[in-house]
Parts: structure tokens; C-alpha cells; sequence
């Protein structure tokens, strides 16, 4: 029972942690899209920049996906290979909706709250 507790606690924490993330981005002025946001240390020598907008980063990803055949219209779903799954902190593979795939790139990048770099 304790560590089915503990797990709730876990995945309401990081709820009401990736919310937060979402809401901040919101309040952002009209460039948060564009504003270069500081990653977490890990994802930095994967993306290989300590700063990225979440333009920069679609444009990235979203060519690769098209010429994949991994992106659909209506509803927007993207299939994730395993690495941009685990990058995004899932444990394998999935297909995910536009909403979801944008609430789980906010957690790539560090809150002013933890950025104490």
C-alpha cells in the first residue's frame, strides 16, 4: 500500500510539476515559441545546444517524421521511434497526439525555478 502511495504521490507531483510548466508558457509573452529555452544537462549533448526554441526543435524533428510517414493530419499524431520517446522521457515507443507530444517537450527544457545555471 505504501508504495502504491508513494507512486501516486510520484505521478500527481509530476502532473501538477508538467501543468505548472504549461502554464508558465502561456502567461510567456507571444515569443515562447520562438524564445530559446535552456535544456536539461542530459539533453544537451543529445541535441547538441544548451538552448533551443520549440520552433527550432519541430523543425528538427518534423521533416524527419514526414519523410518517415510517421506523422498524420486529423487528429496531428506522431509515432515516436524509442530514442525521441526515451529523449522525451516515455520507456518505449509510442504514438503520441499533438497536445501531449507538446506538454512532454516542455519538460525538456529547465523551469526558471530549477535553471541555476
Amino acid at each position: 500500500m505504501e508504495q502504491l502511495l508513494e507512486q501516486l504521490y510520484d505521478e500527481l507531483t509530476e502532473v501538477a510539476h508538467s501543468t505548472n510548466r504549461i502554464y508558465k508558457a502561456a502567461k510567456e509573452p507571444e515569443n515562447y515559441f520562438t524564445h530559446p529555452w535552456k535544456l536539461h544537462r542530459p539533453l544537451r549533448t543529445s541535441l547538441g545546444t544548451k538552448r533551443i526554441s520549440l520552433e527550432e526543435l519541430l523543425k528538427l524533428w518534423i521533416p524527419k517524421w514526414k519523410s518517415e510517414g510517421r506523422l498524420q493530419a486529423n487528429p496531428i499524431r506522431v509515432q515516436l521511434l524509442k530514442e525521441e520517446a526515451e529523449l522525451l522521457g516515455l520507456p518505449k515507443a509510442k504514438e503520441l497526439d499533438i497536445y501531449e507530444l507538446f506538454r512532454l517537450m516542455m519538460g525538456l527544457f529547465e523551469t526558471s525555478s530549477s535553471s541555476k545555471n
